[in-house]
């Protein structure tokens, strides 16, 4: 069967985003979990906020068909270099 999408290739920095906060959670990066004091690491409530957020947008760019982020930024630099 031939792929119609490369979603891994295409959404590769979004992709990247949601791996982050994966990584974050199951490395216990958790602000007030295990005596972590560092609010740069968000809570447990935040950070499955954020990663909700994240995965519906990567949903919704993929169901309709719309830009990546890697995408936007080609297109930003393609037009910068014609001027």
């Amino acid at each position: 069967m031939e792929k119609k999408i490369d979603v891994k290739n295409k959404y590769s920095s979004e992709i990247s985003e949601i791996n982050y906060i994966l990584e974050g959670l199951y490395h216990e990066r958790i602000y007030g979990y295990n005596g972590n004091n560092s609010r740069m690491d968000g809570s447990l409530q935040h950070n499955i906020s954020e990663l909700t957020k994240k995965l519906n947008q990567l949903f919704k760019k993929i169901e309709y068909g719309q830009n990546s982020v890697s995408d936007e930024l080609g297109e930003i630099f393609s037009i910068e270099e014609k001027k």
